[in-house]
């Protein structure tokens, strides 16, 4: 079985992320990640026809379709509440939504980052 790919992962999930956004019918969304690689080909005019291209061009695809939809590279140390996420998700079984409260295990998190 081959290693799976970070980058890939990372678009699939924004691919995800932003198909979810649209079906909520949410506006002026800002998306932010610590991959760098994926905000910059998000942002270029590049034709990519790898498989992380043809993703990435999809997630180009649904951002169109936003109003008011922003890319933002934020610093993995800057990125707690991803993190916080992410090692909660490990642990979870099933599906998981929060659309309204956040969960307890990030609301600490969540007051840093906004500076409360």
């Amino acid at each position: 079985m081959a290693d799976p790919d970070p980058l890939l992962a990372e678009a699939i999930s924004l691919r995800e992320a932003l198909s979810w956004i649209k079906d909520k019918n949410m506006s002026n969304v800002y998306v932010e990640s610590d991959s760098q690689l994926l905000i910059s080909a998000i942002r270029s005019d590049f034709e990519d026809s790898s498989y992380f291209g043809l993703i990435v061009n999809e997630c180009k695809s649904l951002a169109s379709g936003l109003v008011g939809c922003h890319f933002n590279f934020i610093r993995r140390s800057g990125n707690q509440v991803a993190h916080a996420l992410a090692r909660a998700a490990s642990s979870c079984f099933g599906l998981e939504v929060w659309e309204s409260v956040p969960p307890s295990f990030i609301s600490d998190v969540l007051a840093v980052d906004f500076g409360f």
